[in-house]
């Protein structure tokens, strides 16, 4: 599939997200939007073209050393080639196809050795 364009974001799952809005703002990033997505606050940051998403989820505590979620998202030209070439290689979709409220399309997959890949369409 030749439909990626660029690399669209990085995406970290916080404990706290106004305080990790401002520590990425004090190190250059400001914020581009927010969103709100099945009842999840989504903040999205640009650095230069490097865009950030922080997003916390709501009732659940982390120590120091657990795992968060994080997922790298690509943004696609075609929908409908994306959506062929996904089940052609048998990636195993985990969550969507969503439409936002902005009218971006995305689809969360995971990747052959488990990483979490979203595609989106913008």
């Amino acid at each position: 599939m030749n439909n990626i364009q660029s690399v669209h974001h990085v995406a970290i799952e916080v404990s706290d997200l106004s305080r990790s809005i401002e520590f990425y703002k004090s190190i250059g990033f400001t914020i581009e939007q927010s969103l709100d997505f099945q009842g999840e606050e989504m903040m999205f940051l640009v650095n230069g073209h490097f865009r950030l998403e922080l997003y916390e989820v709501k009732g659940v505590r982390y120590k120091r050393n657990d795992d968060k979620q994080m997922h790298l998202a690509f943004e696609v030209e075609s929908w409908k080639e994306l959506l062929n070439w996904i089940d052609a290689v048998k990636l195993e979709i985990t969550e969507g196809p969503f439409m936002l409220e902005n009218g971006w399309r995305t689809i969360f997959v995971k990747g052959y050795d488990g990483e979490i890949l979203e595609f989106m369409q913008c």
